[in-house]
């Protein structure tokens, strides 16, 4: 019981559609749920980090995972 309500609080229902170009900033899931994405059409680039990183990242949206600022964000380049 305590499993299943836990489930249906913390699991969100989403569907995102984006055009060419559109991201997602860099955020921490912190609610440490599981997601599944799905790639119809053209490429996706992620930067995973795990726990044991969070000392060389900043707040979310910060740093461009995909071209990030070395020198404003020199803790990142370690990550």
């Amino acid at each position: 019981a305590v499993r299943s309500r836990f489930l249906k609080g913390t699991h969100w229902h989403m569907l995102l559609i984006g055009e060419e170009g559109s991201g997602m900033f860099s955020h921490k899931d912190t609610l440490k749920t599981a997601s599944w994405q799905l790639q119809i059409i053209g490429q996706k680039r992620w930067h995973l980090c795990s726990p044991t990183q969070d000392p060389f990242l900043y707040h979310a949206g910060d740093v461009d995972m995909l071209a990030p600022d070395y020198e404003s964000f020199p803790k990142f380049e370690s990550a």
